[in-house]
């Protein structure tokens, strides 16, 4: 019964046991080698240890045997822009699938219930299934408030049916709160299109619990994807990704279906935790020893960071590298990730590995970490941003896509621009330079909260005039 081998996996993944819930899904698909769904599972669940070009290909045999399986498109366009081997040619191509696939099913409107008045006061839209506890609320949070309200208004349209304290201080910035996890495309759309909505925001992209195939029927005269993946969703009717002057530079709009709109300043705002950890005075100068640091997802931890971080701490005797993210609660992930770094000469003992742990104590790790090491081409964001909160700067590697000029722009807005190396050898020896010269680090580390709170990534009345501004513009060119 495959269904169950399905479940039961899905099951020891959210308890952690990720290990076994691969070999479930392989017994899965021992017992049904034609299910889709086993398939994609299985893809879904090597993505999450890092074995991309395996989930890649899953995910690719899954959509040969079901074609229109949509979370699968997500899941093969998530797992190629995380991918060093992947071009961004590539990840536009399967989005392009996607969008086809999406666009062949929906029947889109070609007039809205809305005054095309420039001046009006206008209703954004904004689809998400993380208006809850997660990162996007605290995106949210940083600037509603300082919204002018004569200005624009507000209505969520809330893809989850859990609700939670977050949700709770959410609310008063939405003049419409609608629970639509039950509704289909066309009830959705309906609904957005009632509501007469002018510009429509995604905020998931190809991330779980999104309404990307919604947004192909078009409910609002003007629709933007901000927040979600940092890749473009193919979906046409999706006028504008929302970026910043880092995030995509160059000839890369080219791999964009939609047109790139550019904030000033920064593409993130985030809100101060609500925590009370302080910054601690810099761990080297009390132990001896430098502690390099990356509590990133562990699927960003490709097969060239791993190798570019065992030469960082080649280059640095005695240092050792803290990782530490949700996978490496599974003692068979936490082996294979000593089994990465020992093949490139680093022993165990140069390692520190930890699993999930209640916020405070995540934010209280940090206090551990002399200095990030920001992970490639899929660069780190939430976590870069709390690491500079308390007082870890992150030396970054320039990219060639939006995801991998995510520690571009965090280190511009943070006035760290001497922290984002060129190349290879520049990252070595930027992070060797870095740690040379630890009381030089320790009064960077000090200032740093300081720094950070008052620089765009934090300040959301800055964010929500430029925000405010981006939509203006976006509606006075649809009134054009």
């Amino acid at each position: 019964l495959a269904e169950a081998y399905n479940n039961l996996a899905h099951a020891l993944r959210r308890k952690g046991r990720i290990a076994d819930a691969v070999e479930s899904l392989e017994r899965g698909l021992a017992a049904r080698p034609d299910s889709a769904f086993t398939h994609a599972n299985l893809g879904h669940v090597l993505k999450d240890l890092g074995r991309l070009d395996e989930a890649v290909a899953l995910y690719r045999k899954a959509l040969a045997l079901k074609p229109d399986l949509a979370i699968t498109h997500n899941n093969l366009i998530y797992a190629l822009r995380l991918m060093a081997e992947s071009s961004s040619s590539e990840v536009k191509a399967a989005a392009d699938k996607f969008g086809a696939m999406v666009r062949s099913k929906a029947d889109h409107f070609t007039a809205w219930n809305v005054r095309r008045d420039p001046a009006k006061r206008i209703r954004v839209g904004m689809v998400s299934g993380d208006f809850r506890t997660h990162v996007v609320a605290r995106y949210l949070e940083s600037f509603l408030g300082h919204i002018d309200r004569s200005r624009v208004e507000f209505a969520a349209y809330s893809n989850m049916a859990t609700e939670d304290a977050a949700t709770a201080r959410l609310k008063p910035h939405f003049a419409l709160w609608h629970k639509v996890a039950g509704h289909d495309d066309v009830r959705l759309a309906k609904l957005i299109h009632d509501d007469a909505v002018d510009i429509l925001i995604d905020l998931a992209g190809h991330s779980a619990a999104n309404r990307l195939p919604m947004f192909a029927i078009k409910p609002a005269p003007v629709q933007a994807t901000w927040l979600g993946l940092f890749a473009t969703t193919g979906v046409p009717g999706m006028d504008y990704i929302i970026a910043d002057p880092y995030l995509v530079s160059g000839d890369e709009a080219q791999y964009f279906t939609e047109e790139v709109w550019p904030l000033d300043e920064s593409w993130f705002c985030l809100n101060p935790p609500d925590v009370t950890i302080q910054p601690g005075p810099l761990p080297a100068l009390a132990n001896g020893t430098v502690t390099f640091g990356c509590f990133n997802n562990l699927v960003k931890m490709t097969d060239g960071a791993a190798a570019l971080w065992a030469r960082v701490l080649g280059a640095v005797p005695g240092s050792r590298l803290f990782l530490k993210t949700k996978q490496l609660s599974d003692e068979q992930v936490r082996q294979s990730t000593l089994d990465r770094f020992g093949v490139h000469g680093i022993g165990p003992e140069r390692l520190v590995l930890e699993g999930h742990s209640p916020l405070p104590d995540y934010f209280a790790a940090y206090n551990r970490v002399d200095l990030a090491l920001d992970p490639f081409p899929f660069h780190g964001a939430t976590t870069s941003l709390d690491g500079l909160w308390m007082g870890v700067p992150v030396v970054t590697l320039r990219g060639d896509r939006m995801g991998a000029h995510l520690g571009e722009s965090i280190a511009h807005a943070a006035g760290l621009g001497d922290w984002i190396a060129d190349d290879e050898e520049g990252y070595v020896a930027m992070a060797v330079a870095m740690t040379s010269d630890l009381h030089r680090l320790a009064e960077l580390r000090a200032g740093l909260r300081e720094r950070v709170l008052a620089s765009p990534l934090y300040d959301g009345a800055r964010f929500a005039r430029h925000f405010e501004d981006a939509l203006r513009g976006m509606w006075q060119r649809a009134c054009d």
